[in-house]
């Protein structure tokens, strides 16, 4: 996908839910193991044609849970994705949404995407700007394609 971002013109990729899980389970423990919270273990998604699930292990005071939280990622704007949050539990219990949305605005802070707040239907949306340039810095990415599928999640967009 790199590769293709740095080419001049349209480009789109399809990432599984295989792809991603695969990615949680071995790359990113192995070459990003400080981008999860210390407390927080075995990322993997679940994706459906209308919503994404995200799910892992939170241990806490000396307990283990697993959390999970339902969202509806779309784009609001070109290079702004919009992550509509539906539901926050750990087991059956529906977590505090307060912490959720504040665990959410810092994680993507700390990984230099600032979030923004706004609601549809009574829904918190985190709004998050995409500032997206090429390796050589010449060259602008636009992510104007966000959709989801059975098992898989669709982004497009072209670079100049």
């Amino acid at each position: 996908m790199a590769g293709d971002l740095n080419k001049e013109g349209r480009w789109g990729v399809l990432f599984t839910a295989d792809q991603i899980n695969g990615w949680l389970a071995v790359d990113m423990v192995e070459n990003h193991p400080d981008l999860l919270p210390e407390d927080f273990s075995d990322p993997r998604v679940v994706i459906f044609a209308d919503r994404v699930t995200l799910f892992g292990r939170l241990h806490r005071d000396g307990k283990q849970s697993v959390v999970s939280l339902t969202v509806t990622p779309y784009l609001a704007e070109e290079n702004e994705v919009a992550v509509r949050i539906r539901d926050a539990r750990a087991g059956l219990v529906p977590l505090p949404l307060g912490e959720v949305l504040d665990a959410i605005k810092v994680f993507a802070g700390n990984n230099g995407f600032p979030v923004h707040w706004a609601q549809t239907d009574g829904d918190p949306v985190a709004l998050i700007k995409a500032p997206l340039v090429s390796d050589d810095e010449r060259k602008t990415i636009t992510i104007d394609t966000l959709r989801l599928g059975d098992g898989e999640i669709f982004v497009g967009g072209t670079t100049k």
